[in-house]
């Protein structure tokens, strides 16, 4: 989900919670909705530590050997990372594309993959096998 998307989620559940009745069954769904929070945030955060980490050590990974299954890895662990592109470097993301994207030992199934995630991040990257000039990030 798109920080955007999640951002207006937030908002219409705040909105929800707002303009509900103070009475009945809307009284004990905001009790407990409030009791729940702090849970939910906790597991977010809990969450995006682990991916982040998690997305690190995949890369490091793939850049230190480049094979399809390092590849492939890292392109499921950035479809599930939040803010990849802040974290990690739009300009570091580009280059380990273009060392990926023009490896031997690298099958083009995994080179779609690695693009595809790559698109899904709003990276301007070059299609698997073209050269990258021109494109910015």
């Amino acid at each position: 989900m798109s920080r955007n998307k999640f951002i207006l989620l937030v908002i219409i559940l705040a909105g929800l919670y707002y303009f509900s009745p103070d009475d009945g069954l809307s009284r004990m769904i905001k009790v407990n909705a409030v009791a729940v929070l702090p849970y939910i945030l906790i597991g977010l955060i809990l969450y995006l530590a682990i991916t982040i980490h998690l997305l690190k050590r995949a890369w490091k990974k793939l850049d230190s050997e480049l094979t399809d299954e390092n590849v492939v890895s890292f392109s499921k662990m950035m479809n599930i990372s939040f803010d990849v592109v802040r974290m990690l470097g739009g300009s570091n993301l580009l280059s380990l594309y273009n060392k990926v994207n023009f490896a031997d030992s690298v099958s083009v199934n995994s080179k779609k993959l690695l693009y595809e995630a790559m698109r899904r991040k709003r990276l301007d990257v070059a299609p698997p096998g073209q050269r990258a000039e021109g494109i910015r990030s």
